[in-house]
Formats: structure tokens, C-alpha cells, sequence
């Protein structure tokens, strides 16, 4: 994919058909079980009149035209500079949820059989150990996957033994979730607000008069930084920092940052691009450089989202007593340390 609509690159395209693919086999093995379970059912099932087997298994397997799909879409677009790379995170996004979401409930459900099968099992007059063995580790191992995603939310420090310690885990998870909840705030008179429509108008005329420019005298201004003296660079200086991002330099930063940090708007983090960059590391070179020459960020690059942390002290509902942490996107931090 490139800047122009109809260039040859594909490989946004390409990385939100591999996970919309992983997605459509996830349902159809989903769909696959239901029908074997259906079969001993089969002689009492009923076709509508005029509809053939051939025509039901159609009607119901998954839609897979998904690549026909956008690169049609791509092909109708008639959209200028880096467009493409919004519409291309914005996809990313709702697949990763959609598939996130439908990984959960599959485990959630194998997690909920293996226990039942167990049962099962044990209750025999003569149980088959290795069969016991088997379900008892399936049910380890889907427990602890659980309990690492109440860890890593949690943003505490651990180790691998750790995991035997959830309870604690368990807590920082809850207690983080408190900091964060803004139940009520103050306003200018004092009075306590609670609705949600109340709180968010307090808090955003908060951090409107907060950061606003007030009484700005520009001479003044314009006088001290023309009395400044600068170091300036070179003319060789210049030339050599003036040079296009490599994706060998946005690959080495990526993996300076921290691990498990919040996303910024588009919901992308840290170890999707490490999972995914020999599909889109090419592409985010481009749209970074195209961001240096055009001299303009993309539309997700120009947003941040703002997170209120409780500090501690003081009076919860006081609005000083909050600090604002701002959550950017990955790409846009890549650019601003290359």
C-alpha cells in the first residue's frame, strides 16, 4: 500500500485479512462442533420447503471475501495524503476486539467443559488416570491464562511463580480501577456533582482554563527569544540529521519502550507492532516520512486521550487532587524519538 489509492503495497490489507482469517476459523471450528453435536439430531430436523443441505451449509458458513472486500474499498477511495493507514488502524482495532472477545468466550467455554468432563471421569467406577491427567492440565493451563491477564492489568511487577499469588494481583487490579474512577467532582461553588453529564462539563471547563494562554504580552515574547543565543548546527550537522526514518531505527525504538503501556486512540500498542512488523513496518516507514514532508500528522497522530490518576490525597472530589496522563499513539511516539 502507498500514498497513492491505487498503489501496489497491500500489506495493511493483507495483516487485517490474516486476523480476520484466524477469526472466520475460530467461528467455523465453533459452528463445526455444533453441527456434530446436531447430528444425532439430524433424522428429526426439518429443511424449509425448497431449501437443500447444500443451500443451508452455504447460508451458514462465514463470509470470506473479506480481502475482495477492502481492496475494493481501497480501489473507491478517492482520499489523499495518509488516509489509508487511518482507515487500516481503525480496521485493525474493531477485528482485535471482535477476535479478543470471541477468544475469550471460547475459553471461558472449553474451561467450563474440561471441568465437567472431569467430573465425569472421576465418578466412574473405573476412571482413567491419564484421561483425568489430561483434563486437569488443560484446566491449569486456562486458568493460568486467565490469572496472567489479571497480572498484566494489574501493572505490577512479577514473576513466573507469582501466579499462585493472584489474590494479591487480584487487588492492585481493583484498587488501579479505583484511581481512576471519577465519581464525583466539585465545582466552582463547591457544590457536589454526580451525574456523569455534570462531571465530564466540570472536569473538561477544568483543563480548558487550565491550559489556556492568558494575558500574553507576544512583544515581550518576541523580544527575549531574539536575545537568545543559540547554539546552531552546522551545515553538515543539518544534512546529516536531516535524513528519512529506516525501519531498523522505528524497530529499535519500539523495543526501547515499556512494555504493557495503555494505547493511545487507535487502541494499538507496543506488542502488536512487534508482533505484526515484518507485515506493517514497511508501511509505518512510509507514513512516518510522508508525515516529515508533508509537514502534517495523521488524524490519530494529532489526538490524545487523557487519563485522570487520583494522587492520593487530598479531597477525591477536588479536582487539583488528579493528575492527567496523556495516552498517545505508538506511531506518533515512534516519530517524536526518531
Amino acid at each position: 500500500m502507498s500514498q497513492n489509492v491505487d498503489g501496489n503495497k497491500k500489506n495493511i490489507v493483507l495483516s487485517v485479512v490474516a486476523m480476520d482469517t484466524n477469526l472466520q476459523k475460530m467461528e467455523k471450528k465453533t459452528e463445526e462442533k455444533t453441527e456434530d453435536k446436531d447430528k444425532t439430531k439430524s433424522s428429526k430436523t426439518t429443511h424449509k420447503k425448497g431449501e437443500t443441505h447444500s443451500d443451508k451449509t452455504k447460508k451458514d458458513e462465514p463470509k470470506t471475501d473479506s480481502k475482495a472486500t477492502l481492496a475494493k474499498n481501497k480501489r473507491a477511495r478517492n482520499s489523499t495524503g495518509d488516509d489509508w493507514w487511518e482507515i487500516g488502524k481503525k480496521k485493525i482495532k474493531e477485528l482485535t476486539i471482535r477476535f479478543s472477545k470471541q477468544l475469550v468466550a471460547r475459553e471461558r467455554k472449553e474451561l467450563s467443559e474440561a471441568y465437567m468432563q472431569l467430573e465425569k471421569e472421576e465418578n466412574k467406577i473405573q476412571p482413567d488416570q491419564i484421561t483425568i491427567d489430561n483434563l486437569s492440565e488443560t484446566i491449569i493451563k486456562l486458568e493460568n491464562k486467565e490469572k496472567m491477564g489479571t497480572i498484566i492489568r494489574s501493572r505490577q511487577d512479577y514473576y513466573e511463580e507469582d501466579i499462585d499469588n493472584i489474590d494479591f494481583f487480584k487487588q492492585a487490579e481493583e484498587k488501579r480501577g479505583d484511581k481512576r474512577e471519577v465519581e464525583s467532582v466539585l465545582d466552582k461553588n463547591g457544590k457536589s456533582c454526580t451525574s456523569k453529564s455534570e462531571v465530564i462539563k466540570i472536569v473538561t471547563d477544568f483543563y480548558s482554563d487550565l491550559y489556556k494562554s492568558q494575558n500574553i504580552d507576544r512583544q515581550s515574547m518576541t523580544n527575549y527569544l531574539e536575545d537568545l543565543n543559540l547554539n546552531k548546527l552546522t551545515e553538515e550537522d543539518k544534512t546529516n540529521f536531516d535524513t528519512f526514518i529506516t525501519q531498523d531505527e522505528c524497530l529499535k525504538l519500539l523495543k526501547e519502550f515499556k512494555n504493557n503501556k495503555s494505547p493511545g486512540v487507535d487502541g494499538i500498542g507496543k506488542s502488536f507492532y512487534l508482533k505484526f512488523w515484518n507485515i506493517i513496518g514497511e508501511d509505518l516507514v512510509e507514513v512516518l516520512n510522508n508525515v516529515y514532508l508533508n509537514g502534517e500528522l495523521t488524524e490519530t497522530m494529532k489526538t490524545g486521550l487523557i487519563s485522570l490518576i487520583y494522587k492520593n490525597k487530598g479531597n477525591r472530589k477536588d479536582m487539583k487532587q488528579w493528575r492527567p496522563i496523556s495516552l498517545l499513539c505508538v506511531d506518533y511516539k515512534i516519530l517524536t524519538n526518531s
